[in-house]
């Protein structure tokens, strides 16, 4: 019986390494079309600055044309956060440097802000990454909140000192401010489950 069994696991693996090793002869349009989609984590640094600007315009001019208020969406954090874990001080000070300049070209919050934030983020990461695992879901998800609620909040502070606004009724207890901080999580755990890179450690 054990012989049996042992021929059966062994049959079984010669099917899968056989089905692993066929390659569809039709290829989608879609699948074609693929490497249009602003995936993170592609090593190449032509392909993350087109990503950014694909992201930035959606973000900023694309989505607000819908003129609903509560669609407002940080696509550009969530990608870069993820990008944070994973590159090495070159690549993610490209990314830093690109986003920050595409982000202040046409924001009033004061010049250096998106770039000091995502540095920020980067460093803190970088410095922690390794004495964190990266297997399960839940550190996951905590980066991506921790990030997005830190610039949120910082830009909200800039708001605060150049606007003066009321930190209560105009700011912090606004719906647009708290739905955009809710879409922009649940498209950085998106990014996350659709990468797969959680199963991974770094």
């Amino acid at each position: 019986m054990w012989i049996c069994s042992q021929q059966l696991t062994d049959a079984m693996v010669l099917l899968m390494k056989t089905l692993q090793d066929v390659k569809p002869r039709h290829v989608s349009w879609f699948a074609k079309l693929s490497f249009l989609l602003p995936r993170p984590l592609t090593g190449s640094f032509l392909l993350d600055g087109l990503y950014l600007v694909q992201l930035l315009l959606l973000q900023d001019f694309l989505l607000p044309l819908l003129n609903v208020s509560f669609l407002g969406v940080d696509l550009i954090t969530p990608w870069l956060s993820l990008a944070f874990v994973f590159y090495d001080w070159a690549r993610a000070s490209f990314l830093v440097l690109v986003a920050g300049l595409l982000l202040e070209t046409h924001s009033s919050v004061p010049p250096g802000l998106y770039l000091t934030s995502y540095w920020m983020i980067f460093a803190a990461v970088h410095l922690i990454r390794r004495q964190i695992s990266w297997v399960n879901s839940t550190p996951w998800m905590t980066y991506i909140v921790v990030s997005i609620l830190l610039l949120n909040t910082m830009e909200g502070l800039c708001v605060l000192a150049y606007d003066h606004v009321r930190i209560g009724e105009d700011l912090f207890l606004n719906l647009g401010y708290w739905s955009r901080i809710a879409w922009s999580c649940i498209f950085g755990w998106c990014l996350v489950l659709g990468s797969g890179q959680r199963r991974f450690e770094s």
